[in-house]
């Protein structure tokens, strides 16, 4: 890891996904564990998006780089990110599941 020049987000929406591929190139070719990949992405986070880091520690640590990269994408994500439009469709689907059970018990009730 010596040598190796990472990039720094600070919560600029159009740097999310640069900064995101890299990190995962560099996981790709080193053996990171999954912790040492959240903690290497948490100290690379400064900025707009350090302040939602922190704020979330707050209410509830990420659990894994995967959880913060999640959370990133939807917060600092361009909206045509195509994970971010993933993660949005799964979200609606999920919705729309949810207020259909709901009907169901609403309509078993009357």
């Amino acid at each position: 890891m010596a040598g190796i020049d990472f990039l720094v987000f600070e919560g600029v929406s159009n740097e999310l996904r640069p900064w995101i591929s890299a990190l995962e190139d560099q996981f790709a070719i080193e053996d990171y564990s999954d912790l040492n990949k959240l903690a290497l992405a948490v100290y690379l986070i400064r900025g707009k998006s350090g302040s939602f880091v922190q704020r979330r520690h707050e209410i509830k640590y990420f659990e894994t780089w995967e959880d913060l990269k999640t959370s990133l994408l939807w917060w600092f994500g361009e909206r045509d990110d195509p994970e971010r439009m993933r993660l949005q469709a799964k979200r609606d689907e999920s919705s729309q599941a949810s207020c259909r059970v709901k009907q169901v018990v609403e309509q078993a009730s009357c």
